[in-house]
């Protein structure tokens, strides 16, 4: 990535082009699977074959949980969204 902050012309003229080296991003989760929850209000709802490195989060909002286990149990019904939990990288 080169960036350059524009001049306007007249009193300044564009920069010299910075380079910032971004990393490629990890790829998506492939998988992880589900256990549907057995019945409306058992909260028994799982996700499988995860790792360490990944985080999960119900729905579109809210804050992302740190997957510590390889499953996670006791999820009520509901989409979940998992990812890979970002690094300082």
């Amino acid at each position: 990535l080169n960036i350059v902050k524009t001049g306007n012309g007249v009193t300044t003229t564009d920069s010299d082009a910075q380079v910032l080296s971004v990393p490629a991003r990890q790829a998506a989760p492939v998988g992880v699977s589900v256990t549907d929850v057995t019945y409306n209000g058992a909260n028994d709802g799982t996700l499988q074959n995860l790792t360490v490195q990944m985080e999960y989060q119900m729905g579109n909002t809210g804050a992302w949980t740190e997957v510590t286990d390889i499953t996670v149990t006791g999820l009520i019904p509901g989409t979940y969204y998992v990812r890979v939990k970002a690094t300082s990288t």
